[in-house]
């Protein structure tokens, strides 16, 4: 037997259960948290924290990280795949730990490092510090654990897949792999075609990066890349793991292009790449946002009104369906912005319509097997 899990893949009904299990554990415990936080009492929970509780709290959980018992009790739960999916929310658990140790709620202090001002650079670099040697941790986590027998049979599971990939983003992050990979171009280039001089590129690097992280995980690489060729049709539905791996060529390709700047033209393209994301992003809710205004206003407009706009925008939808689908939205953005909201009342329309020929279609199945089962 089958059943759907979340993530749009098949799985049996055991994997199943393994997935309601994980999610009875983590439900169990937030509430076992939660009496913790209680136990302690007298905790701040409201107001603002002060830079000096922030930097106490990361003070503190720098020096947790670097203890031997943190990367010995982070060591034995990244000896099995499940240890290591864990690992990230353990890390995660224990630094907001450090918040009842200086008398603050989990939430609070959580919530107090979402406000950080843009504007405190010091803090802001802590912060960065931080994150970095939180990579580190997870990456020494996996290589504490290198075994000396690598897989070189069966298939790779799902949780071995998205460990890779999340070590993979994670790896690429780290300032230790920007350098190499500075290096790697500077000696190199790109890497996507031979260089002059006969190095290896930034490319052909980070490759060998991904694949020393595979036999890390105890992977044969070359088992371990011929599993992830065939990823489409192994867990082409499984939106989680798809996910994490687009997440991972994109951290990839991103790093290869950063290889290309030195650490203060990094730093400049990095702080433009953001802003270029947060305009898109911006435009995309705005895109959104009017999406659902020209469905609402559909379904108020007069048949003549539907006539109109069909004739006038007959010939550019016509153009717009003719175009292969990645070439389309480049089309929609070099129209006026009246067109494109003339665009996306078409694309409502049509909409409108198929669903209606669809509702149509049933009703007249529906009635053909009423009178056949009249008969």
């Amino acid at each position: 037997m089958c059943a759907q899990l979340v993530g749009g893949v098949e799985t049996t009904d055991a994997e199943r259960h393994a997935y309601e299990l994980n999610q009875m554990v983590k439900a169990r415990r937030a509430e076992e948290l939660a009496k913790e936080e209680a136990a302690v009492g007298n905790l701040q929970t409201e107001g603002e924290l002060t830079r000096e509780q922030l930097k106490d709290f990361f003070a503190r959980n720098a020096a947790l990280l670097e203890s031997a018992e943190t990367r010995a009790k982070y060591k034995k739960l990244a000896r099995t795949p499940e240890g290591l999916a864990d690992l990230a929310r353990i890390m995660v658990e224990q630094q907001q730990g450090v918040f009842l140790e200086i008398g603050v709620s989990r939430a609070l202090g959580t919530g107090a490092l979402h406000k950080l001002a843009q504007e405190d650079g010091e803090l802001l670099g802590t912060v960065k510090a931080f994150a970095i040697q939180c990579g580190e941790a997870w990456i020494r986590a996996v290589r504490d654990n290198k075994p000396k027998k690598l897989q070189r049979s069966g298939r790779m599971t799902r949780l071995q897949i998205m460990n890779f990939a999340e070590g993979c983003v994670t790896l690429l992050q780290l300032p230790s792999t920007r350098a190499a990979m500075r290096a790697a171009y500077l000696e190199g280039g790109i890497g996507n075609k031979p260089h002059p001089s006969g190095n290896p590129g930034a490319a052909q690097y980070g490759v060998k990066l991904q694949r020393s992280l595979l036999s890390d995980m105890g992977l044969d690489p070359d088992f371990a890349v011929g599993q992830l060729n065939q990823m489409s049709s192994t867990h082409g539905k499984d939106r989680e793991v798809m996910a994490k791996m687009q997440a991972f060529q994109e951290a990839a390709q991103r790093a290869v292009e950063m290889s290309q700047y030195s650490e203060e033209e990094a730093e400049v393209h990095e702080k433009e790449l953001v802003k270029r994301k947060q305009q898109e992003a911006l435009k995309q809710r705005k895109l959104q946002e009017r999406a659902v205004q020209v469905q609402n206003a559909v379904k108020t407009m007069s048949a003549e009104d539907k006539a109109q706009i069909k004739g006038r925008m007959a010939r550019k939808w016509d153009t717009l369906m003719r175009l292969p689908q990645q070439e389309r939205m480049v089309y929609l953005q070099r129209q006026p912005d009246s067109d494109q909201l003339d665009f996306t009342m078409m694309s409502a329309l049509m909409m409108e319509e198929k669903i209606k020929e669809a509702a149509e279609a049933n009703a007249r199945r529906n009635a053909k097997a009423a009178a056949a089962s009249s008969k």
